[in-house]
């Protein structure tokens, strides 16, 4: 029975993973499930006996994506407000981009499609990423609060570190020689620059440079950052 149900899931993730493949080549519009069946040597039938339609399949990529956000962001909700303000903002920061990383296929036929989603669920996937943006507003307000992070709108300073988090998704290749959980790092690091609050505004600007050159070099890029 256990190594049914694991045939069963491997063969589901398989299916994900080459429909994600397929969105991100011919569009989801594009992609059918013959298609899908196609590229994974089977028949049709053998793909509708695990996912209803197209649909569904673009849900179980939201789930892994979305939806397994929304869960990350409710597990770091602040239950102190004496609770290290930078600890828990790098943690979730380093959480969220390591989701990401695992599978940044997924994240952006997450992003490009959630449009081609049943409508209740367009919803609930808007209401996902709400809560992940509420959950880093709170953590840099917290710092804000207890005088740690210097932003002047912890909303906006929160779209800017989710921006930088999500483009990962669209350079980032897994199978690539950049090491994925150096990126995490330097990212994780950067995005505490642009919140934490330093008396010496010179020396602030300075590690942020040096974060961008450490993230360049990293990446094989030959940047100058003045």
């Amino acid at each position: 029975m256990t190594v049914r149900t694991t045939k069963s899931d491997a063969f589901r993730v398989a299916v994900v993973d080459a429909a994600v493949h397929l969105f991100l080549e011919k569009g989801y519009h594009g992609t059918n499930i013959q298609n899908v069946a196609q590229s994974l040597g089977v028949t049709r039938p053998t793909v509708y006996h695990y996912f209803t339609n197209k649909e569904s399949i673009l849900q179980a990529i939201a789930d892994d994506t979305t939806f397994a956000a929304q869960k990350l962001a409710a597990k770091f909700k602040i239950k102190h407000p004496s609770q290290d303000p930078i600890k828990s903002f790098c943690e979730f920061v380093s959480a969220y981009l390591n989701l990401i990383l695992v599978n940044p296929a997924k994240f952006r036929v997450s992003e490009r499609e959630v449009d081609n989603l049943p409508c209740e669920s367009k919803a609930l996937a808007k209401d996902a990423w709400r809560s992940v943006h509420l959950q880093f507003t709170a953590l840099i307000r917290n710092g804000v609060d207890i005088g740690v992070f210097e932003v002047k709108d912890p909303k906006v300073a929160a779209f800017g570190i989710i921006g930088l988090c999500n483009w990962s998704a669209w350079w980032y290749r897994p199978e690539g020689t950049h090491n994925k959980e150096l990126v995490i790092d330097m990212l994780t690091e950067m995005s505490l620059k642009t919140v934490q609050h330093f008396k010496n505004s010179k020396s602030n600007n300075l590690n942020i440079r040096n974060a961008f050159e450490q993230l360049a070099t990293a990446l094989g890029y030959s940047m100058e950052i003045k």
